[in-house]
């Protein structure tokens, strides 16, 4: 809220960040609050979601439009049980396939 009744709804790739608050211990996995608040951050609801040829995942505003961030992919996989074990190999294709990728 900016006081003028304006909000953005969004998650960065960062850590404290929505998506790792689990891994930092702030939140259980189980809780139903942060699966709802996950589900949000890993979704199209969320400016700074991505998907592309290499992977989906967070993003963020300093790391620029259409970029999944490896640290997004990382938090993102660490609790997930649907989608980690495709996020290392998605994370490391990125790498391989000479694609640029910030850490």
């Amino acid at each position: 809220m900016d006081g003028y009744g304006n909000a953005l709804m969004m998650d960065d790739a960062n850590a404290p960040g929505l998506v790792s608050m689990a891994y930092l211990g702030c939140a259980s996995v189980e809780d139903p609050l942060y699966r709802r608040t996950r589900a949000f951050a890993l979704s199209d609801s969320n400016p700074y979601f991505f998907k592309g040829k290499a992977a989906e995942g967070v993003g963020g505003p300093h790391e620029g439009l259409n970029m999944v961030w490896p640290m997004g992919l990382c938090t993102g996989a660490d609790f997930d049980r649907r989608c980690g074990d495709t996020d290392v190999p998605a994370l490391a294709a990125g790498f391989d396939s000479g694609d640029r990728v910030h850490a």
